[in-house]
């Protein structure tokens, strides 16, 4: 895959971000990010934090791998992109639908 999208300049270094100092959190979608974050400690702590501070969290496309890595699925409904609904269906309650809320996580 050559077209991996466009480089942006971050407004906080994950470092330097500090859960508290947000309402929600939304995760990015597409193949790439999701499977390059799932193996990021410090992105993983990261939104774990949003989770036990009780915040929104949100994931979209193939975003949920990162909550499937966290076990936040764990009988939760929930949505995804179709190619890793197998991997949702091992950690959540699958819905083939758009948006699925439930305790938090969309």
């Amino acid at each position: 895959m050559k077209d991996r999208g466009r480089t942006v300049k971050v407004d906080v270094a994950l470092d330097e971000v500090r859960a508290q100092d947000y309402d929600a959190i939304v995760l990015p979608g597409g193949q790439i990010n999701p499977d390059l974050l799932r193996v990021n400690d410090k992105a993983l702590k990261f939104i774990r934090a949003f989770f036990d501070q009780g915040k929104v969290v949100a994931a979209v496309c193939h975003a949920p791998w990162l909550l499937i890595e966290m076990h936040l699925l764990k009988g939760r409904g929930a949505t995804s992109y179709k190619s890793i609904k197998t991997d949702m269906i091992n950690d959540a309650r699958w819905e083939d639908v758009e948006v699925v809320a439930d305790q938090g996580i969309l």
